[in-house]
């Protein structure tokens, strides 16, 4: 069994290549190539535990196994971790044993790249970035790779954290600012990516202008909450899956139980629109917003292209379990 460490799958996995694996994913998941049942959460009084398995005709078979810990920032740790584990999907034999900290990171933020992609306004290229930890980061790496990220605007709750990521998106040729309220980040803002551990709004109705997509990354459980229930009742909603947001999604539940959507409400899936099964953007001025939850088959698709590179650059570490 090929083992592969963060700086292993680092080294074989460039954030166009996870652009391209999560669309794979999604294409399939459209064409109903893919089996995933929504994640099984264990909770502590630390954290939380999930198991995410799928498979993927022709990619792969595997799962993947991840904690949130949010206390872990005060102890210099990653919040999130993870491991990968794929399988032959023939024999069911275990082949390969991933870190899955990085996959995650950078899966989570391709998706939000695809959906920028294929929701926002045309010419969209003005971000607003709300929250300044690793998914902001990859946030931003996922957006200037596909193009759509000439400014940027910050916001964070610690104003050094804020500062440090525009310093640092900056040196990347991006015109990043600093703004000091979230109204003042999401004013003509194009996109607006909320990406924080908020268990309560943070993003009211009117801070999103007419025409703004919004990736709504950080709420992925039902006590969790980014987005205000008023903001979310006046957009088009686009999910991973709607199974996984009726349940897992705090920002969609919220708004139910408020009355500003529907006990069903419309629900959009995003590969149908990457597939054109299912309309995107239906005119300039609509707010579209992609609720993100996360889904096996990216994490799946990802694993698989990282271990048939490192098969070729002959790296990683061979074991017998």
């Amino acid at each position: 069994m090929l083992v592969l460490s963060e700086a292993d799958v680092a080294d074989v996995l460039p954030m166009a290549d996870v652009i391209e694996a999560v669309e794979l994913g999604l294409r399939a998941q459209a064409q109903d190539k893919v089996v995933q049942p929504v994640r099984v959460v264990v909770r502590n009084g630390a954290g939380m535990f999930g198991s995410m398995p799928c498979s993927i005709d022709g990619t792969g078979l595997g799962a993947k196994l991840v904690t949130f810990f949010p206390d872990n920032v005060r102890l210099g740790l990653h919040t999130h971790n993870a491991i990968i584990e794929l399988f032959d999907p023939q024999t069911g034999v275990p082949s390969a044993l991933l870190d899955g900290r990085l996959i995650t990171e950078m899966r989570t933020a391709a998706t939000s790249a695809i959906a920028t992609r294929e929701l926002a306004r045309e010419g969209a290229n003005v971000v607003a970035m709300i929250g300044t930890g690793v998914q902001a980061r990859s946030h931003v790496q996922a957006l200037q790779t596909i193009g759509m990220l000439r400014a940027l605007r910050v916001w964070g709750r610690t104003p050094d954290n804020a500062k440090k990521l525009a310093d640092w998106a900056s040196g990347l040729g991006i015109k990043a600012s600093v703004s000091a309220t979230i109204p003042d980040a999401c004013r003509g803002a194009h996109v607006v990516c909320t990406v924080t551990p908020s268990t309560i709004p943070i993003v009211e109705d009117a801070d999103i202008e007419q025409g703004t997509h919004v990736n709504a990354v950080g709420s992925s459980a039902p006590s969790m909450q980014e987005l205000a229930p008023g903001l979310v009742g006046r957009a088009r909603l686009f999910v991973d899956t709607v199974e996984g947001a009726m349940r897992e999604s705090g920002d969609i539940l919220a708004a139910i139980r408020e009355g500003k959507l529907p006990p069903e409400p419309e629900l959009v899936r995003l590969c149908d629109v990457v597939v054109k099964q299912a309309q995107g953007r239906r005119s300039a001025d609509e707010i579209t917003i992609f609720k993100s939850l996360g889904m096996a088959i990216e994490d799946v698709a990802c694993a698989a292209v990282a271990v048939e590179r490192a098969k070729v650059k002959k790296i990683g570490t061979e074991i017998t379990v």
